[in-house]
């Protein structure tokens, strides 16, 4: 059953049990659903703005939590795609054209890193905003990078199969 009633200066919808309601306009704006403003509507709880829905955009206070195998997707055709299935986390570009990655920040970097297999979390790859150099690291320790010479290597390079075994001929 679907009761539509007032309490005081609200409107209330309410499914005819004794809870309180699903969803009411309150004038107070203290708590409930309602559109201060026209082309916005906003979810208050307590006195706070916890949803704003308005013509520039959706502004949310607090976590956004999507479940696993839920996703976000981005894109008339669904072509970019960022979900976690429950043991991995992706993030898929289906769509035409490239994945780009950036960071806009004045020589800032952008640093890929990872579990290092003791516990710890080390960085693997890192091109750097404020030298122009891309450095490529063995479990943390840097192995490779580009300079405005050429590149740098701080340990054996192999050029075969088998690094230290190389066949440079």
């Amino acid at each position: 059953n679907l009761g539509i009633g007032t309490i005081a200066t609200r409107i209330k919808f309410d499914d005819g049990t004794s809870v309180d309601p699903s969803v009411y306009f309150a004038a107070d704006n203290s708590t409930g659903l309602f559109s201060p403003q026209s082309g916005r509507l906003s979810l208050v709880s307590s006195g706070s703005t916890i949803l704003n829905i308005n013509p520039s955009g959706i502004n949310v206070t607090g976590n956004i939590e999507i479940p696993d195998n839920n996703q976000i997707r981005l894109g008339d055709s669904d072509d970019l795609k960022i979900y976690h299935n429950g043991t991995t986390s992706f993030i898929d570009q289906n769509g035409t054209g490239n994945l780009i990655i950036r960071n806009l920040v004045d020589d800032a970097d952008v640093v890929i890193s990872t579990d290092n297999g003791s516990g710890s979390v080390n960085n693997y790859f890192r091109a750097d905003g404020s030298t122009g150099q891309v450095k490529l690291y063995h479990y943390g320790t840097k192995k490779f990078e580009t300079t405005a010479d050429g590149i740098l290597a701080t340990s054996n390079v192999g050029l075969g199969t088998e690094a230290g075994n190389a066949d440079a001929s």
